[in-house]
Formats: structure tokens, sequence, C-alpha cells
């Protein structure tokens, strides 16, 4: 009786074992995915003006912030709705833009300081010459996406193929003079939201291919079942879709970021 305790004793810590080791090898169960992601991005707002003659930063985005893009940040959710020939997921992120300058004389091409109130064509209006005043445009992008990953083979070959399709809605507005929010001509605030809609290309670069003693640890120790290094081409359609009284918000970037497989 005694050995056929033991053996059924030997034999679970057996199982237990080889089923700890099996979670290491293969990982954890996964459930979602977090990614932070950073772009340059700039808003294509001026691509409903025409460039005035005399003036060649004349466009209204151009000669208050410049022709560089600024920075855009990110975070994302998704759950995993299909794990088998790669993964499907679904969820939704939310970002932050903003971009700040002195506001611009009505007929100049520089910039100047002065109080922000914005005219009907998009320029900045600035009687007052105060060098405190100072123009600044917020963009709060929230996406719905679906998302689709060839992950089938990466742990034999580390790149994941991505492809991303979804809905956007951008939240907007421009301060003036002590950060209060602008007015256009028809005394309307200067803040709203455009709908929208963007695809994404990408390839991730699972990093646990070239650390997996360190991707084991962060597996068992957070929960991380993998993580990537992003790269992805997005096209985004911001405009109300194809409204003409909306701003234009979309742009094409290069996205970079990390991913953590949860």
């Amino acid at each position: 009786m005694r050995s056929a305790l033991a053996l059924a004793l030997c034999a679970t810590a057996t199982c237990a074992a080889s089923a700890a080791h099996a979670e290491g090898v293969l990982g954890s169960e996964r459930h979602f995915n977090i990614e932070l992601h950073y772009a340059r991005y700039a808003p294509q707002i001026d691509s409903e003006f025409s460039t005035k003659s005399g003036c060649d930063t004349q466009l209204p985005f151009v000669r208050l912030f410049g022709s560089d893009p600024h920075s855009l940040l990110q975070i994302g959710y998704e759950h995993h709705l299909y794990d088998g020939f790669g993964t499907l997921s679904a969820g939704g992120m939310i970002g932050y833009f903003n971009a700040r300058n002195g506001a611009v004389l009505p007929g100049t091409c520089a910039s100047a300081t002065g109080a922000g109130t914005v005219a009907s064509d998009g320029v900045i209006d600035a009687p007052d010459q105060s060098k405190k005043a100072k123009t600044e445009m917020t963009i709060v992008p929230l996406q719905a996406q679906v998302t689709y990953r060839l992950d089938t083979w990466e742990d034999y070959i580390p790149l994941v193929p991505v492809v991303r399709l979804g809905l956007d809605y951008d939240y907007w507005r421009i301060n003036g003079t002590s950060d209060k929010i602008a007015h256009f001509e028809t005394g309307q605030p200067a803040e709203g939201g455009t709908w929208g809609w963007h695809y994404t290309l990408g390839v991730h670069v699972l990093l646990d291919y070239f650390a997996d003693d360190m991707a084991a640890d962060f597996d068992r120790d957070a929960g991380v079942n993998s993580t990537y290094f992003t790269v992805e081409y997005s096209q985004l359609t911001i405009d109300d879709f194809g409204s003409k009284n909306s701003f234009r918000l979309g742009d094409k970037t290069l996205v970079l970021g990390l991913s953590f497989d949860i």
C-alpha cells in the first residue's frame, strides 16, 4: 500500500514538473495585446487651401506650426478573437498630439505673438501683441480596429506580418490666449470632432527570438507571452468621409512601437 502511494505521489510530481516545463517552453495562455506607438504626424488641414501668391507659407497650419511633423503618442488594447492560423484581434487605441506656436498676424507669412481667434479661412487673427499669447492645437485620436497577425511561424522566422483596418474619431481643439478655446469668425468655438478610417500594413519583430531566457522570465514573472518591436505604415483618412466642411486630419505615417502579447 505504501509503495503504491509513493508511486502515485511520484507520478503526480513528475506530471506537475512536466507541465511546468511545457508552460515554460510554450508560454502562458494568450488573451490580449497591449501596444505603445510613436509616430511623426502632420494633419493635412492645409490640403483644402491653395497657396496664395506672393507668400510661400500662406497655408494656415504651416504658418502657425511649421511644415515639420510633430510627435503623436498612442496606446492600444486588443482582445484575441481567434488564435489558429495567425491571430485575429479587435480593440482600440487612444492618442495625443499637440502643436504650439505664436499666433499669426493677418496678411503676413511669419509667426507673431498675439491673441488667438480663428478666422473663417483657418488663419489665426492676432490683434493683441502680447508676448505671452500662444496658439495651440490639440488632437486626441480614437481608433476602433481589427488586426490580423500572421504569427504561425514566428518561432522559426521572427517576423510577423500585420494588417489592420479601423474606424477613427479625432477630437480636436485650438486654444488661443490664456489657454482658452479660440473662436471662428462666426462665433463658434474652435473645437470639434472628425470621423474617418485607417488601414495599416506592418511587420512585428519577435524580440523573444533573440533572448529566449529573458523572455521566459518575463512570461513567468509578468505574464507577457511575447514582446515585439513594431514597424508599421498607416494611411489615415480623417475628413468626415469626404465632407467639404470638416478639418482634414489624415496623414501617411511611419509608426514605431512595442507590442506585448499577454
